[in-house]
């Protein structure tokens, strides 16, 4: 277990850790770098973006925090590396996307950031999150193939993960109205707790050393409780020193178009 944590932590930071680039002060929104670092807090709520990076570029937060235009926090033009440390990222009533990237080929690394108040926080092809907070999202997470998160918190988001591949170790995800939905889930030493309609969604869901608990508080459940459970799945789910609350049956996995067949697994304390 320690080797894999360390392993998958290497693997997501090595980006920051490989560029030998002197970094450009970033000081003006729609400001476009290729190595850039905030030397202030920068607030670009009255412009359509904030920075834009170039592809394989990085930026650093330093600490600082940017408040996103209407558009846009960051926007990458290919492969980008954003490295917070301890900095924030802020939306707001209109900022649509707080970390953008183009549809295709393309791959984000986020470490040590807390990002809040969009209607989507990040919108990636592959993205890898470490040690960041991601909160108070319309979606918190969006990845067209892969999205990989260790050592996090994902928390009051509308919908917290929606991808085709959610990995995840170390991390909290609670308080969503929707929790994590993908065809493929991977929970190792996480805690998903008290999200509103469903922890986890997927045709195959594993868990280690987890703990999925919670779900079903929304008023739609009411109406509709079949939806209502910690882990709703298409495939018998596998648990290996793992607890949950609740699970449903689905039907076959169709671009997510699955539905509960009435059924449950067997295997969570209310089943």
């Amino acid at each position: 277990m320690p080797r894999l944590v360390a392993f998958a932590f290497i693997f997501f930071v090595s980006g920051f850790l490989s560029s030998d680039a002197v970094a450009e002060n970033v000081t003006m929104c729609g400001q476009v770098v290729s190595d850039g670092v905030l030397t202030g807090d920068l607030d670009c709520s009255g412009s359509l973006g904030g920075v834009v990076i170039d592809e394989d570029g990085a930026l650093d937060f330093a600490g600082f925090t940017l408040t996103a235009g209407t558009g846009y926090g960051v926007g990458c033009k290919g492969d980008c590396f954003i490295e917070g440390n301890g900095g924030a990222l802020i939306g707001g009533a209109h900022a649509s996307w707080g970390i953008r990237g183009p549809d295709e080929g393309q791959r984000m690394e986020i470490d040590q950031l807390q990002i809040s108040d969009f209607i989507e926080a990040i919108d990636a092809r592959t993205v890898f999150i470490s040690g960041s907070e991601i909160s108070g999202n319309g979606v918190g997470v969006f990845a067209i193939r892969l999205a990989a998160v260790v050592d996090s918190q994902l928390f009051d988001n509308e919908h917290a993960v929606m991808t085709k591949t959610f990995a995840t170790a170390l991390t909290t995800l609670s308080n969503n109205r929707y929790g994590a939905e993908a065809r493929r889930i991977s929970l190792l030493e996480c805690t998903a707790s008290n999200n509103g309609v469903f922890a986890l969604r997927a045709s195959k869901v594993r868990l280690r050393g987890s703990t999925v608990e919670g779900s079903g508080t929304d008023p739609s459940c009411v109406g509709d409780p079949a939806q209502c459970v910690d882990v709703a799945s298409s495939q018998r789910p596998r648990l290996e020193d793992s607890t949950c609350g609740s699970s449903a049956d689905l039907t076959p996995w169709d671009n997510g178009a699955a539905t509960p067949t009435g059924e449950n697994w067997g295997l969570c304390t209310f089943d």
